[in-house]
């Protein structure tokens, strides 16, 4: 019976307690294949599968400076 609890309890500490500690991760990104109007002459990548730039992102994250174009020196140094 110990052994039991002591798997089940191995079992949650490698199983449950990394998805808990996630929970406040956060990640940079920067994308090297975006482009905006401005820089590219279009939106590049931004508006995959009926999404529809600059508020509305075909992206998972939403850039905390807004859409960028990943060939603009600027804006790469800028993020």
């Amino acid at each position: 019976m110990l052994r039991r609890l002591f798997v089940l309890g191995l079992a949650w500490a490698f199983f449950c307690a990394p998805s808990l500690a996630r929970a406040g991760t956060v990640a940079i990104f920067y994308y090297p294949w975006y482009g905006t109007p401005a820089t590219d002459g279009a939106w590049k990548h931004w508006g995959q599968n009926a999404h529809v730039p600059p508020a509305d992102l075909y992206s998972s994250f939403f850039p905390a400076l807004g859409p960028y174009s990943s060939s603009d020196p600027q804006s790469s140094n800028a993020r």
